[in-house]
Order: structure tokens, then C-alpha cells, then sequence
């Protein structure tokens, strides 16, 4: 099993009401701080805490050790104190020593990453009812994983494993959780990972990488994807659009020429004029009076009426 001391990164999860915060403890990391001092790497409000605390985090020869600076303690299994040599799998509570109260929880993990990105493997599991996975001797083989002699056994039931991560348990996590117990059910449709490779059980078959870094002797096959979309069709919708260019010179068309309007006879266009004048002299040689006045208003608009229909057929 990997402990600290060993070349290789960590992860520490602050969690608390209305947080969640990932801080990453690489190897070459010297020292981070926690607190509501400034220059700390994760600042809090300490107005949304009510209180004031830092905690300091040293990496000694990749052993890192927490120190309770100022204004709060650790409880680890139940045990209060105010540092602490971190170990894999370990919830540190932070506990505010002015009020007493909780302020949020630290897990610490090894972090492993994720090692394979795709599922293109899949294993049959339906000819055994318990599977081994390890680095040595087992049934699905990781290489080069650090679990050196320590394995994951793993009991068929129905279409779930129960897994025993006893030896490997700061290793394990299920659908991205760490396992807490030594017994876990891995359900049907889950995601399961160890040391950072993953796996995905579907209907007694696990899935995982086919990179060469996990072997196994169960049966098994690779993943084959097939190519299920077509293109689109163009549809037509002008019987002149063309699709693939023409071998031939294209040829261009000359512009059809605009259609001239037709000019109006100057007669025509003066005639409601010239019918109206001789309607007016015509009257007033008559005299004037009331009768010939609405005489005069008809003419006018029958000449009008008259141009305009002889206009509109002439058109």
C-alpha cells in the first residue's frame, strides 16, 4: 500500500455549509497555509465564520504534517490535538476553539489522476464469481500501480460487486467518492476506480482502458465503434443550383433590358384643362345664375371622368 513518505501527489478537500474547495499537495510543494490571514492559499471570511484561525500545512520529505496555528484544533478519530501527521484516507475535523463549534471537515487523499480516458476494453466477468485486481497475481492485472502486493477482490451478486478494499482502501473510490468501509456494493451502472484507473460495470462486463496498462485473463475483447451518421441531404430547391462545379466554361447571360414606359400624348394629358376653360367661357356668355353654375360643376366632372377613362384604355 502507498503511505506517505513515497514521491507522489496528494489532494485535500475542505468541505463545510455552503463550501467545497479541492487543494492540491504536489510533491515539490514546500508549505500552503489555510486561514483568514492574508497570504493564505484558501482565505475565508471571517465574518461569515465568526472567527479567526490559520492552519499551516508543511510538506516534510513528502510527509505532511498540519499544524493548528492560531484560533482552531484538529479531531481525528476522535482524538483533539493541535497537529497532526496526515494519513491517506483521513477526515480531519477543524474546530473552532473560541465557540467550540465545527467549522468544516479535511479529507486527506493520494492523488493518483485519472490514468485512462477511454473504455475501449471489456471484460467478461459471468465465468467468475470472484475477481482479483492488483499489480501481482490477480485476475485483472494493472501494471506499475503501486499496489505491489496488495489487491481489490471484488464478489459477483446479480449485476453488483461487493468489493473488499481493505488492503487498498485510500486507493478506492466509487462513482468519484472515497470508500469509508471495507466492503463496498458497486452497483449496477456504476464507475469504480483504483489508483486512478477506471472502470465501468454494466451487466456482469467491467469496462476500462485498452492502452496495455490493465491486462487481464478473463475474457475479454476490444470495444469496436461503428460509424452510425450520414450526411444530410441536400435537398433541391432550384432546379439551376449545382452542386459539383461544371467541367465547362460557365456562360454569362447578358441583363434583360428594363421595359420602357410609354410616353403620354400631351392632347390627352391637357384635356380636363382645356374642357373645363371652355366649359367656364362657355357659361359666362350664357350669363350667370344658379342653375347654369351647377351646369358647369357636372361638365367639369364629366370631362374629368371622360380623360380618365380614355387614359386608362389607351394604357
Amino acid at each position: 500500500m502507498a503511505n506517505q513518505g513515497e514521491n507522489m501527489n496528494y489532494k485535500l478537500v475542505l468541505c463545510g455549509v455552503g463550501f467545497l474547495q479541492e487543494l492540491e499537495l504536489k510533491e515539490n510543494d514546500t508549505k500552503h497555509s489555510i486561514g483568514t490571514n492574508k497570504g493564505c492559499i484558501i482565505r475565508f471570511d471571517p465574518n461569515r465564520l465568526d472567527d479567526e484561525f490559520q492552519v499551516d500545512l508543511i510538506n516534510d520529505r513528502n510527509n505532511w504534517k498540519f499544524f493548528a496555528i492560531s484560533g482552531v484544533s484538529f479531531v481525528c478519530e476522535e482524538n483533539e490535538t493541535n497537529e497532526l501527521s496526515a494519513q491517506p484516507g483521513e477526515k480531519i475535523i477543524v474546530k473552532s476553539t473560541k465557540s467550540g463549534r465545527e467549522l468544516f471537515t479535511m479529507d486527506f487523499f493520494i492523488d493518483y489522476g485519472l490514468k485512462n480516458t477511454d473504455y475501449d476494453l471489456k471484460i467478461n466477468l459471468s465465468s467468475d464469481n470472484t475477481i482479483k485486481i492488483g499489480e501481482k497475481n490477480c485476475d485483472i492485472l494493472i501494471s506499475g500501480s503501486l499496489l505491489n502486493d496488495n489487491s481489490l477482490i471484488a464478489v459477483r451478486q446479480d449485476n453488483n460487486l461487493v468489493i473488499d478494499s481493505s488492503a487498498v482502501r485510500n486507493m478506492v473510490t466509487i462513482n468519484g467518492s472515497p470508500v469509508r468501509n471495507d466492503k463496498s456494493v458497486v452497483k449496477n451502472g456504476s464507475f469504480f476506480s483504483i489508483v486512478g484507473y477506471q472502470f465501468y460495470l454494466y451487466n456482469n462486463e467491467l469496462f476500462t482502458t485498452s492502452d496495455g496498462s490493465v491486462t487481464t485473463r478473463l475474457s475479454n475483447s476490444k470495444v469496436v465503434y461503428q460509424q452510425n451518421h450520414f450526411e444530410y441531404p441536400k435537398y433541391i430547391k432550384n432546379v439551376r443550383q449545382q452542386y459539383v462545379i461544371p467541367e465547362g466554361e460557365i456562360e454569362v447571360l447578358d441583363p434583360k433590358p428594363q421595359k420602357e414606359p410609354e410616353k403620354q400624348n400631351v392632347v390627352v394629358s391637357l384635356l380636363p384643362t382645356l374642357m373645363t376653360t371652355g366649359i367656364m367661357m362657355l357659361m359666362r356668355t350664357m350669363g350667370g345664375s344658379g342653375k347654369r353654375m351647377i351646369f358647369m360643376s357636372a361638365g367639369m366632372m364629366v370631362a374629368g371622368v371622360a380623360t380618365t377613362i380614355f387614359s386608362f384604355v389607351s394604357s
